[in-house]
């Protein structure tokens, strides 16, 4: 099974447990590109429409696309009120448009993308003046107990350490793009042992096990977070925005 492909088998799931996006994100991009009802947006790889909300109030035309059919279905029935967005079912090196776009953003989905095939296209779509925003969630767990004494857990079910997330300060193709905007902020989200499991069931690593394997990584993962973490997991998250302009 394809990884970037798992996502849509648990699409209800993502549209419920996957974080959302901070305002400064819009607000960020809003010092660089103006956005309003006659502007043109691109989102890469919408999910279920996590970060798509955050562009709602700019009342541009909004164009999602996502290779999940399922993740798309929740799109349209989530955002059906909305006349300037539209959702399809596309895989970015295969999208074509005649439209210029005055915005193209990717929230933690574009280092699915083939390269550097998408870094051409996302520059050819661009207006001249246009801005090209990437910005993704680290799990970095730094501070919590729970991720080193889970850690056994998956060398016994998944075959390796689930390691802390390396983060890439290098998101943006910096030959096609000059970065105009480099910001992180760093928060944290508590679950409880049935919603982090459920977090779980969204990751690709995760959904591509073994149904056996996943079944007693859960289980085992239940029971530690139950008996020694009072059933609560902390989780420690940074969130990445690079904002950059046409060379």
């Amino acid at each position: 099974m394809d990884l970037n492909e798992t996502f849509t088998r648990n699409a209800r799931l993502y549209n419920e447990m996957r974080p959302k996006y901070d305002r400064s994100i819009l607000d960020n991009i809003k010092k660089y590109v103006k956005l309003d009802e006659t502007s043109e947006i691109l989102e890469i790889g919408c999910g279920t429409g996590q970060a798509t909300e955050l562009f709602i109030p700019t009342k541009a035309k909004i164009h999602c696309i996502d290779i999940g059919k399922e993740l798309i279905k929740i799109c349209n029935h989530k955002y059906s009120k909305y006349d300037n967005i539209e959702f399809e079912v596309f895989q970015y090196e295969e999208y074509q448009s005649q439209l210029k776009f005055d915005l193209v953003f990717s929230a933690t989905a574009y280092h699915w993308v083939k390269q550097p095939a998408s870094d051409k296209k996302t520059y050819e779509i661009l207006k001249d003046d246009g801005v090209f925003a990437l910005f993704r969630n680290y799990h970095i767990n730094k501070n919590s107990y729970f991720y080193e004494d889970s850690q056994s857990i998956y060398e016994e079910y998944m075959g390796k350490k689930r390691n802390i997330e390396s983060i890439n300060y290098g998101i943006m193709n910096k030959e096609l793009f000059s970065i105009v905007c480099d910001y992180e902020y760093y928060w944290d989200s508590y679950y409880s042992t049935e919603d982090y499991i459920s977090l779980l069931s969204t990751y690709s690593d995760h959904i591509a096990l073994e149904p056996d394997k996943r079944y007693y990584l859960f289980e085992k993962l239940s029971e530690l977070i139950n008996n020694k973490y009072h059933g609560k997991v902390h989780k420690e998250y940074l969130t990445k925005l690079e904002i950059g302009k046409k060379r």
